[in-house]
């Protein structure tokens, strides 16, 4: 327990890194051996890493992780490319997004005996874990139209769910009569994050500018972190405000090809911490206590990503007659990762209605563990 932080950490890459290689010599996805990793060095098996340790470095690591990869994503939004397939791709994501919020709700009402609570998880459904999804991607090499498409409705999926969960909450409190945010809250998460991206992204570029020098890891470091600072201190949604970052950097600069490039210089060790830290926070105890709930929220989660993704590329024109004749991709395989997106919603949940919350984070938390466990391998 008085173990220095440093050597905590050097134990957090070094089981990383075996763990990955062992699961690319069983042609698995590498981020499958970072989980691997966490459950084997956390308190699920061998205990070695020091709980105040674990806690101390989560925040940093799990922040700058999922900061860099929305950057990346919002990069997804270039103008001159999204123009000509915009409508489809929202109206595949709209669709996608609905099927799937509709199945949990019907599915966990029952269970749950409280509407409001299956609405809530019904619209965490929809959120996607973009570091997994992305760097599965990444580390197969994964290009063309399905790829594309996949980053697209990911970070599309994150946007509906933020932006449907700051709503519905609002509706929920006001219905119930009880205290909490008001409509001029839920207009500054939205306009916040939005300001803050734009105002983010025109910084990395004017620091690129003057002082970046063919160096493109410090002004990025630099704007992500001070970017994610003020967001925690202002109570925006941090999600929407990097994915508006990489959005204006794209269409406004020469500059995204370049940094992100240069972030596989630095970014892996933050990737590797990040998902070994997942991993040691896995609890199985929470999956076994709430097996019927989160048995029916992931069987529901799956048809509705899977039949979600299927029918939206119907509704939008996209499917197997409009591709050359060959059968429509299995889009919906490549949405199932999940996460830090839906366990940041059922926090919020929490600040708001702490019994309600713990459930759908218990629930949510028990259903991570499947979907990060067997999300990687669906994706590829």
């Amino acid at each position: 327990m008085d173990s220095p932080l440093l050597l905590t950490a050097g134990l957090i890459l070094i089981g990383g890194a075996l763990c990955g290689a062992a699961a690319r010599l069983l042609r698995l996805p590498t981020l499958t051996g970072y989980l691997a990793a966490g459950i084997l060095l956390g308190g699920q098996a061998l205990d070695q890493l020091p709980k105040e340790h674990v806690e101390l470095m989560s925040g940093p690591v799990n922040d700058l992780a999922m900061a860099l990869v929305l950057f990346v994503l919002g990069g997804q939004f270039r103008l001159s490319r999204m123009r000509p397939l915009a409508r489809r791709m929202l109206v595949l994501s709209s669709v996608e997004s609905a099927i799937t919020f509709g199945l949990v709700t019907a599915l966990s009402w029952p269970v749950l005996g409280d509407l409001a609570g299956a609405l809530l998880l019904g619209i965490m459904a929809v959120a996607v874990a973009p570091a997994t999804t992305l760097l599965v991607l990444k580390e197969y090499d994964a290009h063309g139209p399905t790829t594309d498409s996949i980053q697209l409705l990911t970070a599309l999926s994150n946007i509906w769910a933020v932006l449907a969960f700051e709503v519905a909450l609002l509706v929920l409190l006001w219905v119930s009569g009880g205290a909490g945010a008001g409509p001029g809250d839920v207009v500054w998460d939205v306009a916040g994050a939005l300001l803050y991206g734009l105002l983010a992204g025109h910084a990395l570029i004017l620091m690129q500018e003057r002082v970046g020098h063919g160096n493109y890891s410090l002004p990025l470091l630099t704007v992500l972190l001070i970017t994610t600072g003020v967001c925690k201190l202002t109570g925006v949604p941090h999600m929407l405000t990097f994915l508006a970052t990489g959005a204006v950097v794209v269409n406004r600069s020469r500059y995204f090809e370049p940094i992100t490039q240069a972030m596989d210089l630095f970014a892996q060790p933050a990737y590797v911490a990040f998902f070994v830290l997942s991993g040691v926070h896995l609890d199985f105890e929470l999956l076994a206590d709430n097996w019927a709930a989160v048995g029916l929220y992931v069987l529901g989660r799956t048809i509705g990503k899977v039949v979600g993704a299927r029918s939206g590329l119907w509704a939008a024109g996209m499917h197997a007659g409009n591709l050359a004749d060959r059968p429509s991709p299995p889009l919906g395989l490549g949405l199932l990762c999940q996460a830090g997106a839906a366990i940041a919603l059922a926090t919020v949940a929490k600040e708001y209605d702490p019994e309600l919350g713990e459930r759908l984070l218990n629930i949510v938390l028990g259903a991570v563990v499947l979907f990060e466990l067997v999300g990687p391998v669906l994706v590829r």
